[in-house]
């Protein structure tokens, strides 16, 4: 089973869309993967989430991307979005993490920075995507 099969089998397209773009109104699940920054008040760097995230379109069409949602009271909320479709065809969670980590978020200006899973959020993504093995057996396994 593919990232892409296991989202279309949870039937996530019911209630209300959760944002209708020109490309037509999409349902999505997110894959939280890294969590960093400030607190977001004050003086303080800013609040930085990234995440994975699928989106199945209302007519059957998918995509994935990585987004970053970078929040700070003074300055309200950004989100930058990194298409990621390969992600669709990753049959572990060994190869979410190997093709996400294969991104990179713009740079202001200069290099971008490398899009890479936390230690948390690699412990906890077996638990978000039960769909998908781990990995597959190690290669000098019987």
């Amino acid at each position: 089973m593919t990232l892409k099969q296991a989202v279309e089998e949870r039937k996530i397209r019911k209630g209300t869309a959760e944002e209708i773009t020109r490309t037509g109104a999409y349902w999505a699940v997110d894959l939280p993967i890294r969590s960093h920054g400030g607190d977001g008040i004050g003086q303080s760097g800013a609040t930085v989430s990234d995440y994975i995230q699928v989106r199945h379109y209302r007519d059957g069409r998918m995509a994935a991307g990585i987004v970053r949602t970078i929040w700070h009271q003074n300055s309200g909320t950004d989100i930058e979005d990194v298409p990621a479709d390969a992600l669709l065809d990753c049959e572990t969670v060994e190869d979410v993490i190997r093709v996400a980590s294969g991104y990179e978020f713009p740079g202001w200006g200069g290099p971008g920075e490398n899009v890479w899973v936390s230690d948390y959020y690699r412990e906890r993504l077996p638990e978000a995507l039960p769909e998908l093995p781990a990995a597959l057996p190690s290669p000098d396994e019987d």
